[in-house]
């Protein structure tokens, strides 16, 4: 329920405007003024000290977008601004079928804003945060299409460097879009990222180059975010993990990944291999590009699940998916070829050549029962987006037919019964981090949690982080609650 007393949800930090200048009330009055010319908020989705997201609309064409205020210090309003016109002029730019589209963006004395479309779907954090993990199609599905969009933002010299969970949207479709590229270098994002200017939700996610005074954030640090996401997405935790900064750094610089097929044995071993190399410690030893991360990814077991037709929703001059068809079995020979074939043994077994024979087509190829199934969309990396759909070459049958691969449908999966429970509260309302995974605002109740040791943090702005370690037994349900945040001085 939203109180009367904070007009906001505590779970979601969600504010329903009931006037139109409610949700820009913090502004100043100029940069409200212009902002109200060119859109109508809807509805305050989150405000911090450092930034404030809104629901809106354009008012000439009505078109739902995602209004994003920054809060740079009055100290660094000049370098933050010059900063932001370079970044955004570049993120606007792009137009990819995968990438969220940045509208509208400009600076003021006090401020910087943009305005994106607004992505139908849920998060990835969202969708492993109910089902726990994501099965292998769906999390490749996912990961070719984030792969694609990153691999047009290298090509063009643009680094996303902030890639998280909670900025790939995934529609209903299965379609799948990246937003808030280069927005780290707004903030000042540079090697050595420090405490106070690192993202408390991207820190699982951050490649090693990010911590290094000698470090330059390049497509690799892109592609090793990627393949944590993908960990995560499959193991239900992701490969480093820490309750502080300094762990989380300590962890990317030196610890060695995780193997996900110790983890999980049913995985493909290529899949262990490919996520082992984009996880390397140093940049030169991950994969060149992220076209061949993803064809590294592009495993047998994703033609399980086939994917919609997203490219057929999208306009033609921003298609940039490859749709794979089934090879069409061999063409029978035509009759005259049969005719002759059987004049021509006839003749043999006359002449004494064969005693007893089968007639048969010689040169006719074995077919299998049934064509081999669809596969997934995959991206597309062989240039600029296509103006229509291509086909990829017509695959040969194998000499066997393989077995069919069955696949399971992605489905919330049940609590084990040696599970436990979780609810957790403080005042004032923060983000929930627990085992290095961002859960969301407080209150959080009924978390599903595996038995043993957890490490939980409580982070907001303006206060103290606070920080525990609770033990949980199978079956138990335990509550964290009555947590007062203490401001920070």
């Amino acid at each position: 329920m939203i109180s009367g007393h904070t007009h906001e949800c505590n779970v979601c930090g969600f504010m329903p405007v009931g006037q139109s200048g409610d949700a820009l009330a913090s502004l100043d009055e100029a940069t409200r003024n212009a902002l109200e010319d060119y859109l109508r908020p809807l509805g305050l989705l989150r405000r911090t000290d450092r930034s404030l997201v809104c629901f809106a609309e354009e008012r000439e064409t009505e078109r739902g977008i995602l209004l994003k205020v920054l809060f740079p210090a009055p100290t660094e309003l000049a370098q933050v601004a010059r900063r932001f016109d370079r970044e955004l002029t570049e993120a606007a730019a792009l137009a990819h079928p995968h990438i969220i589209a940045i509208r509208r963006f400009g600076t003021s004395t006090t401020v910087c804003w943009y305005a994106m479309d607004q992505a139908p779907g849920q998060t990835v954090d969202e969708l492993t945060y109910k089902t726990g993990t994501l099965e292998l199609p769906e999390t490749l599905q996912i990961a070719h299409q984030v792969a694609s969009a990153l691999d047009y933002m290298h090509r063009r010299n643009f680094v996303h460097g902030n890639l998280k969970p909670s900025n790939i949207i995934v529609d209903p479709r299965g379609g799948v879009r990246v937003g808030d590229g280069g927005i780290r270098r707004v903030w000042g994002m540079t090697p050595p990222l420090r405490a106070e200017t690192a993202p408390a939700d991207a820190l699982a996610y951050l490649a090693p180059e990010h911590f290094d005074a000698r470090g330059k954030i390049g497509p690799g640090a892109d592609q090793y975010a990627l393949a944590a996401i993908v960990f995560e997405a499959l193991i239900g935790v992701p490969p480093f993990r820490g309750v502080s900064f300094e762990d989380f750094a300590l962890a990317h610089q030196s610890a060695p990944p995780p193997s996900i097929v110790t983890l999980r044995p049913d995985l493909p071993p290529m899949l262990g291999k490919a996520l082992q190399r984009a996880l390397a410690k140093e940049p030169g030893a991950r994969f060149a590009t992220m076209a061949e991360f993803a064809k590294a990814l592009a495993l047998p077991s994703q033609r399980a699940s086939p994917a919609p037709n997203l490219a057929m929703a999208l306009p033609a001059a921003h298609q940039e998916i490859l749709l794979v068809e089934p090879a069409p079995p061999p063409p029978a020979p035509p009759r005259s070829l049969w005719r002759k074939v059987l004049v021509g043994t006839a003749l043999v077994a006359v002449a004494g050549l064969v005693a007893v024979m089968t007639l048969r087509p010689a040169a006719q190829p074995e077919v299998a029962d049934e064509p081999p199934a669809p596969s997934d969309l995959v991206s597309d990396f062989s240039g600029e987006p296509a103006d229509s759909l291509a086909v990829a070459p017509a695959h040969v049958p194998p000499a066997a037919t393989p077995a069919p691969v069955v696949a399971r449908p992605v489905a919330p999966t049940a609590p084990p019964p040696a599970s436990a429970q979780l609810s957790v509260n403080s005042t004032p309302w923060a983000v929930l981090t627990i085992d290095g995974k961002v859960i969301g605002n407080t209150p959080q109740i009924g978390l599903v949690l595996r038995p043993g040791s957890h490490q939980v943090l409580l982070s907001r702005d303006g206060f103290l982080p606070y920080t525990a370690v609770v033990r949980l037994s199978p079956g138990e349900t335990a509550r964290l609650t009555g947590i007062t945040l203490q401001a920070a001085r």
